[in-house]
């Protein structure tokens, strides 16, 4: 079972600011996914504990474990395809590239365990705790750190210089219809449901 020594991750402050600003929640609504990233691996540290081989349990977890998996990948597919491209196109090329490193940066390790994952769903009397604890463990702080580093680079002030309200609105648009078209519904949301936060209450 979890005990004291489990290690699990801080999530992060959300940045002070008005989230119904358009140009100050690029970096609210940016934390607070990411801190469904760090809740979503700190479950999977903390409940790796406490599944049993051999049980109905562990085969939902390992499924609970790839949908996180499968939404970090969908987030960061998004942020280089869409998002990144679009900021860049506004307030100047190569702004965003060091976010895109840092994502290669903890790929290998992070593949690792999806890889591990879906392995154990093949065949989960390979089950061992520790290995998938350390699994998480060796990309871990390497994601934290640039999920924290990367709320620095949606700074309000300078999106507000470049950036028009209706290059949002236009954008948001085409986000949304890629969201239906490549989200599982089904599954997708409750995850990030069960690790979100709110602001101010709302």
């Amino acid at each position: 079972m979890a005990t004291e020594r489990t290690q699990l991750y801080h999530c992060l402050p959300i940045p002070d600011g008005d989230w119904k600003d358009v140009y100050e929640n690029q970096a609210i609504s940016m934390a607070m996914i990411h801190n469904v990233f760090i809740r979503g691996f700190n479950s999977l540290l903390y409940y790796s504990g406490e599944v049993q081989p051999g049980t109905k349990q562990l085969g939902s977890f390992l499924g609970y474990a790839l949908e996180v998996c499968t939404m970090l990948h969908h987030h960061h597919r998004g942020e280089e395809t869409m998002y990144f491209p679009f900021i860049e196109e506004k307030i100047g090329a190569g702004r965003m590239s060091g976010n895109v490193s840092a994502h290669e940066a903890f790929s290998k390790p992070f593949d690792a365990l999806e890889e591990l994952v879906k392995k154990l769903i093949s065949n989960p009397e390979l089950w061992d705790a520790k290995v998938f604890q350390d699994s998480i463990h060796s990309f871990m702080p390497v994601l934290r750190e640039h999920l924290a580093e990367e709320l620095t680079t949606l700074d309000a002030a300078e999106l507000r210089k470049h950036i028009t309200l209706k290059d949002f609105e236009e954008y948001e648009k085409i986000f949304m219809e890629e969201i239906k078209k490549t989200v599982s519904f089904s599954k997708g949301p409750q995850v990030a449901y069960v690790n979100g936060d709110s602001i101010n209450g709302e």
